[in-house]
């Protein structure tokens, strides 16, 4: 890819639902990456996808990033100080992806050998939302949980049908899995509707 790709290295957040966002609205390639991937692993996905910027979540993700990508000079920074940082003079107005204009760089396990990566292009991502929104009668009352790592393709299908749709996302805690009763409390409490489960 050229340097329209950004790369976000980021757990389940608001943050990183705004950086995907802002890559799909501004014409940008989103690449995620999972902060539980060894930084081996990451220094391959950024290899091969050669994005100009990496968003991390943490300064220190910031700098293991720099420290595994050595000659590759990537930039990175952390998403809170870029949503934080003060608005200089007004940018060219973004021009939104579309139809098969790239909308994100998804990478295969690497469990065979290095990760491949697979485009998928706005069109396609798009008519997809569409059949999820569809088949899980997607609605505003909707609050659909936000349960994969943002590296998986599964948690786009979690983020974009629900927002478009107007629904909330709610965000997986890290401990909710450990132990299936205080899973099943976490949803009720926070009246999630729709969750979604790869086995």
């Amino acid at each position: 890819l050229d340097a329209s790709a950004v790369a976000v290295l980021s757990a389940r957040t608001v943050e990183c639902v705004a950086a995907q966002l802002a890559c799909f609205l501004g014409g940008w390639t989103f690449v995620p990456l999972d902060p539980a991937w060894p930084m081996g692993r990451v220094a391959q996905v950024l290899a091969a996808a050669k994005p100009s910027i990496v968003l991390t979540q943490t300064t220190a993700l910031a700098s293991a990033v720099k420290t595994a990508s050595g000659a590759l000079g990537v930039a990175t920074m952390v998403l809170g100080d870029m949503l934080a940082a003060p608005r200089g003079e007004a940018a060219p107005a973004p021009r939104p992806a579309v139809g098969r204009d790239p909308a994100y760089l998804i990478f295969t396990s690497g469990s065979t050998g290095t990760p491949k990566g697979v485009c998928i292009g706005m069109e396609a991502l798009m008519a997809h939302a569409a059949g999820a929104i569809s088949t899980y009668a997607l609605t505003s009352r909707d609050r659909v949980l936000q349960f994969a790592s943002p590296a998986f393709d599964v948690a786009l299908e979690e983020c974009v049908p629900t927002l478009l749709a107007g629904g909330a996302l709610i965000e997986r805690g890290e401990d909710w899995v450990n132990d299936p009763g205080v899973f099943l409390q976490a949803l009720q409490s926070r009246g999630v509707t729709v969750l979604n489960l790869p086995s």
